[in-house]
């Protein structure tokens, strides 16, 4: 449907469909169906590599509620996840509103970090990310496909994009699933550098 969040990031549609608009040039066939294709293999992609993020703040993404689909993970999978969404309550309660010291807090709290390992090995263990490698990967070459299909001056540089969102994809699978989310804020970036804040 149109309002899935599979479809969350426009993105790569809003970006070039306003570009030809702007410039007053025709739709290439089949580019707009590829950027809605695209748009949702980038969503695939971001809800595995931010499992983490998206669980303790209270998104169900598409891999936890697949494993809440899932009859012999459901009782167990809804245990851990409501742990986690009563202790990053806590955190949040403990620690105001700023986001950048919330997102320190919640990246760093121990019983969050194993409770969420506990959900990612259920996951694991359960096919679910084994699953929905699968389906990006499938989408992936579909995609690729539809983009070899296009006029040339679109379709190689989109498919240079998937490309990196496939390459995101593969990481993670090699990192067991376990992604470090990207500083957020000028202290976070000078923490994770090493360096010293000057005054």
């Amino acid at each position: 449907p149109l309002r899935s969040r599979h479809l969350g990031s426009g993105f790569y549609s809003s970006c070039l469909l306003g570009l030809l608009a702007y410039l007053g040039k025709p739709v290439p066939d089949g580019l707009a169906d590829r950027l809605r294709d695209m748009r949702r293999l980038r969503q695939r992609v971001d809800e595995l590599a931010d499992l983490f993020e998206d669980t303790v703040t209270g998104l169900v993404s598409y891999p936890v509620a697949k494993g809440l689909a899932e009859p012999m993970l459901k009782a167990d999978l809804r245990r851990l996840i409501s742990k986690l969404w009563t202790r990053a309550q806590q955190v949040i309660d403990s620690h105001g509103r700023d986001a950048g010291v919330l997102n320190r807090a919640l990246v760093g709290d121990p019983e969050l970090n194993e409770t969420h390992s506990a959900m990612l090995e259920m996951l694991v263990s359960g096919g679910i990310m084994r699953e929905c490698y699968r389906e990006a990967d499938a989408l992936w070459r579909e995609i690729a496909l539809g983009l070899n299909a296009l006029d040339p001056r679109f379709g190689e540089p989109l498919i240079a994009i998937i490309d990196l969102k496939r390459a995101l994809l593969d990481r993670l699978a090699m990192n067991g699933w376990h992604h470090d989310p990207p500083p957020h804020t000028f202290q976070d970036m000078i923490e994770a550098a090493g360096l010293e804040a000057t005054t």
